[in-house]
C-alpha cells in the first residue's frame, strides 16, 4: 500500500469521528505519521480533505452501480430503497460534505460541482430511458426533472442528518409524490411496487449507528 493511500485510509475514520476541524498535529500524532510525510503527499489540509471526500464519493457511486447491476427495474435505480449499502455510503458522504461546507467552503464547492454534474447526468440518462420504455411521460422536461430529483435527494439527506423526519416519511411524502406526477400508468405500477417495499424497509433503522456519527460531526459541534 502506498503512503498516500495509507494516510487516506487512516484519516477517513478519524474525520468521521471528529469532523474536519481536527488539526494536522492531531492527525500526525494519531496516525503516528510525521507532518512532513503527510505534506509530502498532500500540499495542504484542504487537499487531504478533498481526497477524503473523493474516496467517500467514489464509494457511494460504486454502491449505486452495484445496486443497478442487481436490478433491471429502472424505477428501482432511481429509487434504490432496498440498497442499504447505498443509503449508508450516501449518508456518510453527505455528512462529510456538509462538514466541509461549514469549515472548508472552497473544498465543498469543488466536490459539490462534481457531484451535481454527475448526478444530474445520471438522472437525465435514466429519465430518457424511462421515456423510451413508457415509464415517464413523453412531454417531461428531462433537464428540469433531473435537476429537481437532485434537489429532492438533497432535501432527504439534510432531513436525515437533522433528524426532523424519518427517511421513510420523506420517501412517501416528497419523493414518491413528485414521481407520481411525471409517470405513465406503467410507471405508476412500478411506484406502487416500491411503496410496498418501502413499508417493509425501515431506512432509518438500518443506519442507526451511522447517524450517531453524523449527528456528532454536524450537530453536536454547533
Amino acid at each position: 500500500m502506498d503512503v498516500k493511500k495509507k494516510i487516506i485510509d487512516k484519516c477517513m475514520p478519524l474525520f468521521i469521528e471528529n469532523g474536519f476541524k481536527i488539526t494536522m498535529d492531531s492527525i500526525s500524532y494519531t496516525l503516528r505519521i510525521s507532518k512532513r510525510t503527510i505534506y509530502e503527499c498532500f500540499r495542504s489540509k484542504e487537499e487531504l480533505i478533498y481526497e477524503i471526500l473523493l474516496v467517500a464519493y467514489n464509494n457511494m457511486q460504486a454502491d449505486f452501480e452495484a445496486g443497478n447491476e442487481k436490478s433491471n427495474n429502472l424505477m428501482e435505480k432511481i429509487l434504490p430503497v432496498s440498497n442499504l449499502e447505498l443509503h449508508n455510503s450516501f449518508a456518510l458522504y453527505h455528512a462529510l460534505l456538509e462538514n466541509a461546507r461549514r469549515h472548508y467552503p472552497a473544498v465543498y464547492k469543488l466536490m459539490f460541482d462534481l457531484h451535481i454534474g454527475e448526478s444530474v447526468s445520471n438522472f437525465s440518462d435514466m429519465l430518457k430511458e424511462g421515456v423510451k420504455r413508457g415509464i415517464f411521460r413523453k412531454n417531461i422536461d428531462v433537464a428540469l426533472v433531473a435537476l429537481s430529483l437532485f434537489n429532492i435527494y438533497h432535501i432527504e439527506i439534510n432531513k436525515i442528518i437533522s433528524k426532523d423526519f424519518t427517511a421513510n416519511a420523506i420517501l412517501d411524502n416528497i419523493v414518491l409524490c413528485y414521481l407520481r406526477g411525471i409517470v405513465t400508468a406503467n410507471g405508476l405500477e412500478l411506484i406502487v411496487d416500491i411503496e410496498k417495499k418501502s413499508k417493509n424497509i425501515k431506512l432509518e433503522n438500518s443506519r442507526q449507528n451511522l447517524l450517531k456519527t453524523i449527528r456528532k460531526i454536524n450537530i453536536d459541534e454547533q
